[in-house]
């Protein structure tokens, strides 16, 4: 034990493997398997660690089950496996008696929860996140952001955009995400001239932030077909295929055209039948 205290962990590693099998009931089996595990994660045995941080919790509470729970959650998170690390922020948020701990789990519980695609229980713990005063603020931003796509997709749009034009001035990545979305927002509402300006905004003020750059040229267009403006959808959307070259970009530009295409055939149609219907009454006269 006082090898991987010390963080000679590879020395420490043969003799705390050598301890638990000659004691497989031992006085000490919380604290081998701890610091058996922080020998495997040292030695990229990220697998065999969480195995033993794990083994730690499935022995009566002790002194290191607080922090295996944390360093268990910790490992889960970071291999994509949000069922587990959830399992283990669960427990931790049970057990804390540290501070950092508690907010540790609600950050972990909210993350897992939003990308488990459950938004009830990630918006609760994304408002614990915010309201915490311990929480960093780059941790903020991110549940800030989380809040109002949960809003968002709950139709819950003023709210939304009270997230949202928090979250601007942020700037960076955060900022251009939140500049497309109160755009998507005033589109959604049907306030199709306040949407076009947010969009100007966006394309101005996050110029270098591609994604959210081209997602908000493609609002663009369907604002001016929203605004019954066919004639600037088609020749904004032409300019996005000409100037754009990502195929995710252009394959949504010819979706686009093609709804254009079809309104100005309508558009058309009801014009020939104008004239056509004009024509007739002068022959009867």
């Amino acid at each position: 034990m006082s090898l991987a205290l010390e963080e000679k962990y590879t020395q420490a590693l043969p003799r705390l493997e050598e301890y638990l099998r000659q004691y497989e009931n031992g006085n000490h089996l919380d604290e081998a398997q701890y610091y058996l595990a922080a020998c495997l994660n040292n030695a990229g045995d990220k697998n065999g660690a969480l195995l033993s941080y794990e083994a730690v919790l499935a022995l009566p509470p002790g002194d290191f089950t607080e922090a295996a729970a944390l360093a268990a959650a910790t490992l889960a998170w970071n291999e994509g496996d949000y069922p587990r690390a959830l399992t283990h922020y669960r427990l931790l948020a049970d057990i804390s008696s540290i501070q950092s701990n508690k907010l540790e789990s609600s950050i972990g519980q909210m993350r897992c929860y939003y990308l488990l695609d459950q938004p009830v229980q990630a918006f609760t713990f994304a408002t614990d996140v915010c309201s915490d005063p311990g929480t960093p603020e780059s941790i903020k931003r991110t549940a800030l952001i989380w809040l109002g796509r949960i809003h968002f997709d709950a139709e819950e749009y003023d709210e939304a955009l009270n997230c949202f034009e928090s979250t601007v001035k942020f700037g960076g990545n955060a900022g251009a995400e939140s500049q497309f979305m109160i755009s998507k927002i005033k589109y959604n509402l049907g306030d199709y001239e306040s949407a076009e300006s947010n969009i100007f905004t966006l394309v101005s003020d996050f110029s270098s932030y591609d994604e959210w750059k081209f997602k908000g040229f493609l609002l663009l267009v369907r604002t001016y077909i929203g605004l019954n403006d066919l004639f600037q959808a088609r020749a904004t959307a032409e300019s996005i295929m000409e100037n754009v070259a990502v195929e995710w970009v252009q394959e949504a530009c010819r979706d686009l055209m093609m709804d254009i295409e079809s309104m100005e055939g309508t558009e058309l149609n009801g014009t020939d039948f104008i004239e056509t219907g004009t024509q007739n009454e002068v022959n009867d006269q």
